[in-house]
């Protein structure tokens, strides 16, 4: 069960449970418990409602042993749904339908060689895979493009693909959740549903999958040499559920709505300026600190202060914002979960009627709101999808 960290054979965690630790401190604590290192282990950790992300040793190459059937299984899909491959084939004296289960849920050898070997040379299959793993093969060269070698971060690339065409993929997820129950992922988490593909090739045990808890996590372990590697895994997936259900404990999925990237463009001052946004319900949303950082200097700027206690922002107009280097991050062309939050916005010290939503980790606000706030004028161009700010008039 997804429910205390403290379980019998589980080292201790440090810290009080009132006051929640930070990820990387838990992960610290937990490695030097179980001895793990960058020789012998590696974790890419991605929370699909927050966008938070955890990771270690994420660009070493390991072998990925079985779970690159993931990747190759979705090639599979997807070719087929284009036509390029023949629905009919017969992989190792399978249907490809068969295949598809044997190979994600049973981890069969057999079909996924033979599936491996239909793509061509095996610099051609990894090729084939670089829309998945986020990566050129042909860049990164040497033994990732020419044999089986992944890293996590590349697996956590593909879970994330897998992840947002969820509704294309329904049958491989499902696949994926039937897979190996009480073990690995699933070993001492019972509370919430996981699709997990794990690898076992002598000295290698890994797995990636899903986590479906309130706020959905993606993972992906990779570990050698371990004696207790399954123990490992199954303890460490137990420890960032417990840390994922505590820091989010308030976000229900029936609140959660799916917003796209706006597609405004933003002129400052008379300056283009490339901002992320998504539209809500119709309105354009921008980073709270994106805007912050593009006023800054301007006679309309405003620091930031965030109360977490509180769930407050306290922003002070005329001060200047306190820049820490995240701001204006370009977005990657995906749809996003947003969550209404309960945060409070206050200008120098009154509340401001405006819905906060987290998107991807970080606090948006619609721009007309904010901009009446801090009296700046706002214009929008129909015909060109343009939003002009200009700070030396009113709102």
């Amino acid at each position: 069960m997804c429910i205390a960290i403290l379980l019998s054979g589980a080292p201790p965690a440090s810290g009080s449970s009132d006051v929640p630790q930070q990820l990387d401190e838990l992960v610290s604590d937990f490695m030097t418990a179980y001895g793990l290192n960058e020789n012998n282990f590696s974790f890419a950790y991605y929370n699909t409602v927050t966008g938070e992300t955890h990771m270690f040793n994420e660009n070493r190459l390991m072998s990925a042993a079985s779970v690159y059937k993931l990747p190759l299984s979705m090639y599979y899909y997807e070719q087929t749904d284009l036509g390029n491959i023949n629905p009919s084939s017969r992989y190792a004296g399978y249907s490809l339908s068969d295949a598809h289960r044997m190979i994600l849920q049973h981890s069969n050898n057999e079909a996924a060689e033979a599936m491996r070997r239909a793509v061509g040379t095996y610099s051609n299959y990894k090729i084939a895979l670089d829309k998945y793993t986020g990566v050129s093969a042909v860049e990164i060269g040497g033994r990732y493009l020419s044999s089986n070698y992944f890293n996590s971060l590349t697996i956590l690339n593909t879970l994330k693909y897998l992840h947002s065409n969820a509704e294309f993929f329904s049958e491989a997820i499902g696949y994926l959740k039937a897979a190996n129950p009480s073990q690995f992922f699933k070993r001492y988490v019972s509370d919430y549903e996981i699709a997990q593909k794990y690898g076992w090739l002598t000295s290698v045990v890994n797995t990636a999958g899903i986590v479906y808890t309130p706020t959905p996590y993606l993972l992906c372990v990779f570990t050698q040499n371990l004696g207790n590697a399954e123990t490992v895994i199954g303890r460490f997936n137990e420890l960032l559920c417990n840390y994922t259900v505590t820091r989010h404990p308030r976000w229900d999925p029936s609140t959660m709505i799916v917003v796209n990237p706006s597609s405004a463009n933003v002129v400052v001052d008379g300056i283009n300026t490339e901002i992320n946004a998504y539209s809500v319900g119709g309105n354009n949303y921008f980073r709270l600190r994106d805007l912050a950082y593009v006023l800054n200097g301007t006679e309309k700027q405003f620091s930031i202060v965030q109360n977490e206690s509180t769930r407050s922002i306290n922003l002070t107009s005329g001060r200047p914002y306190s820049i820490r280097g995240n701001e204006m991050a370009p977005g990657d062309g995906l749809v996003k979960f947003a969550v209404l939050t309960s945060n409070k916005l206050y200008l120098d010290g009154t509340e401001l009627s405006c819905n906060v939503y987290n998107i991807g980790g970080s606090n948006y606000v619609r721009i007309r709101d904010l901009m009446r706030a801090v009296n700046v004028r706002v214009d929008y161009s129909s015909a060109t999808k343009t939003i002009t700010l200009d700070t030396s008039r009113d709102y």
